[in-house]
């Protein structure tokens, strides 16, 4: 089957890729990443054929997202255990056993940790001693996942569970396969997918709490409280109130949470008009971005906030003409990158490099590796040194490449 997506060359040697078509639903997430940085969306979405099968550009692994992952990843399993053992109100010793069939919380955790590394196998952007540096600080970080599950999870104990499997499709190994979505009753559901076909977008809701009283859409958080985390339950509240397979009655969210480890914050819930209002705005969003997709000519937005941890801004001119500090300007407690050229080799793990932007100054690369594949001349991106110190030249720059170091030949 031909592939009918457009070529595009990424201005580094040897990485092309094909562009992305709309998604079938959106997400709150994805939704705001390409209104953040379309064309870091594009790139990181787009399929590069000649370096991995895999969809989307290799990613790097980042302790600090794996470690909400596996919170919530915890939390899911938990949930599904208590539901599987039939345990619809589990008390604190039924969560005690529970958890001692599963080895006990570091057991849970650990095992969390190692499901989410598995997603990098066979990335051909990361080494297994990058992965078990990240898996190192996971596991020290290990009790304080535990922590946070058993914070928001409630302070009084674990909420009683529903078994709306039928409905969520859950990922965790030994649960059933993904089957149709159908209407949900009364009680507690973990990891409820909630869809508004016509608006093509879905979400998961982390607790819906349906009863008499009302509806509670929670969201858990594991960093810092944000005004966009107001945003997303607002939008969970209207998915909620779309979505014709779960709430064929148009049910409306009454209460809506944002649990962080460190206490709950409510957020105004959305009356109808407030609802049908969010829908018209979200659904211009939703057109807009399609619009981006579709005319393939993504715009970049450089800057601080959204280039510090993109995993694709060596595939961006934009960034690189922006957003890196001259050397000369760099911190040597920070870590930082660097486009230049290459002017000679200086010795078996060094070379002299000018860089590309500014006036032409000597900088001189150190490298891990004996004899790097360096070409003088050469047009290349460093990502993730740091500034050292010459001990033989105190005013000569110097930057160094470590094992977590990326480089790149920009294409002539």
């Amino acid at each position: 089957m031909t592939d009918t997506r457009t070529r595009f060359d990424t201005g580094i040697a040897g990485i092309w890729g094909l562009w992305p078509t709309t998604p079938e639903r959106w997400s709150y997430s994805s939704l705001k990443e390409l209104e953040a940085c379309p064309y870091r969306w594009m790139l990181s979405r787009a399929d590069y054929p000649d370096i991995w099968e895999s969809r989307g550009y290799p990613q790097l692994p980042v302790a600090a997202t794996i470690f909400g992952n596996v919170v919530h990843g915890v939390i899911e399993r938990l949930a599904y255990e208590l539901t599987a053992a039939g345990i619809s109100s589990p008390s604190a010793g039924d969560v005690v056993r529970v958890l001692s069939a599963l080895g006990g919380w570091r057991e849970i955790v650990l095992d969390a940790i190692e499901r989410q590394l598995l997603r990098f196998d066979g990335n051909p952007r990361v080494s297994t001693g990058r992965v078990n540096r990240v898996r190192d600080e996971l596991i020290r970080r290990s009790s304080e996942a535990a922590d946070q599950v058993k914070a928001l999870m409630g302070r009084a104990g674990v909420p009683p569970v529903q078994d709306s499997r039928a409905s969520t499709g859950s990922e965790i190994a030994g649960s059933p396969s993904p089957t149709r979505r159908v209407p949900i009753g009364a009680g507690v559901h973990t990891e409820q997918e909630v869809t508004a076909a016509g608006l093509r977008m879905t979400g998961r809701v982390d607790r819906l709490t349906i009863g008499d009283g009302g509806v509670t859409i929670t969201d858990f958080k594991t960093g810092q409280s944000r005004q966009d985390h107001d945003d997303q339950v607002r939008l969970y509240a209207l998915l909620w109130f779309l979505d014709e397979e779960t709430n064929p009655a148009g049910r409306l969210a009454t209460n809506l949470v944002v649990a962080y480890p460190t206490g709950e914050h409510s957020v105004m819930a959305p009356d109808r008009e407030e609802l049908r209002t969010l829908e018209s705005a979200t659904a211009g969003r939703i057109d807009a971005a399609d619009m981006v997709i579709r005319k393939q000519v993504p715009r970049a937005i450089p800057g601080d906030e959204n280039c510090r941890h993109c995993t694709v801004k060596h595939l961006c001119d934009a960034y690189w003409a922006e957003v890196p500090p001259a050397v000369a300007a760099a911190s040597a407690d920070e870590w930082f990158d660097f486009e230049g050229r290459i002017l000679r080799q200086n010795g078996s793990k060094s070379w002299f490099a000018e860089p590309v932007v500014g006036p032409p100054t000597e900088v001189l690369v150190r490298t891990v590796e004996t004899d790097a594949p360096f070409q003088v001349g050469g047009h290349v991106r460093l990502l993730g040194v740091r500034r050292s110190q010459d001990p033989d030249d105190a005013d000569r720059l110097v930057i160094a490449m470590v094992a977590t170091s990326e480089w790149y030949l920009v294409a002539s």
